[in-house]
């Protein structure tokens, strides 16, 4: 009862201010083109739609860099800029993956051409160097959660 009163009370004041009203959920979503598959949207967005499940694990900057490699970046509509992707002298890039760390994780990384950097169970998270050609097969395990670039550390100096 409360809500009703609360929705037909902010309804009336926004008509009563001349606000155009849209009842209709449904309208809102027409309007916005979320009931159509085939909207609009600037091509970023279609590719982040079509993204597989273990895609979605991966950080864009790391798709991103991957379509590159791949001679995609156009297709996919990869935006222009340097990306925040670092490699080491392997071509190899270096990343954190946020998983449930088991043998079983870190041995996949290993047989995927990675190389363990450090790892930490009590806190899920294992640095690697990774073959960017090779993230999506560890992304699709159901222990990782997220594969996303490492951080370089940096420190604070008083100057």
């Amino acid at each position: 009862m409360k809500q009703s009163f609360y929705f037909l009370f902010f309804l009336l004041l926004g008509a009563a201010m001349g606000a155009p009203v849209n009842v209709s959920a449904r309208a809102g979503r027409a309007q916005c083109g979320m009931n159509n598959p085939q909207a609009n949207f600037p091509q970023g967005v279609q590719e982040k739609r079509t993204r597989t499940p273990a895609q979605r694990k991966i950080d864009s900057q790391l798709l991103y860099a991957l379509y590159r490699e791949q001679g995609l970046a156009e297709a996919k509509g990869v935006p222009s800029g340097e990306l925040l992707v670092k490699f080491d002298e392997k071509g190899r890039a270096i990343i954190t993956i946020r998983a449930r760390v088991t043998k079983g994780v870190l041995a996949k990384v290993k047989s995927l051409g990675g190389e363990i950097i450090s790892s930490s169970a009590r806190y899920n998270d294992i640095r690697a160097h990774l073959p960017l050609s090779k993230l999506e097969e560890l992304a699709a395990l159901k222990d990782v959660r997220a594969i996303m670039p490492a951080e370089e550390a940096t420190t604070n100096s008083a100057k």
